[in-house]
């Protein structure tokens, strides 16, 4: 998180626990982040979101932020069909 340019922030419903401190590292470092409610945007959706953010901040390296799939079952296959979606769009 630190040494990316840019923040995927990926939740449902709203950002929790480690997601919602690293919204908030974001705030206060003054570094790019996108926010991606998976209960309200598909996959496609996303990923464009996704894509347009990298591009408008330049960014090279990309965290991923989410829920543990411990906590959030859908949290792991929604961010691997996001990015993936991603990869194969700026690839």
């Amino acid at each position: 998180m630190i040494d990316s340019d840019g923040t995927v922030a990926i939740y449902f419903g709203y950002p929790t626990g480690g997601t919602e401190q690293t919204v908030g590292f974001c705030i206060t470092e003054r570094k790019p982040y996108v926010l991606i409610d998976a209960e309200e945007m598909g996959v496609e959706q996303a990923a464009k979101k996704v894509g347009r953010f990298i591009g408008e901040h330049s960014v090279v390296t990309l965290n991923v932020a989410g829920p543990r799939a411990s906590g959030e079952p859908r949290a792991y296959e929604y961010a691997k069909k996001v990015i993936l979606s991603v990869l194969q769009r700026h690839l």
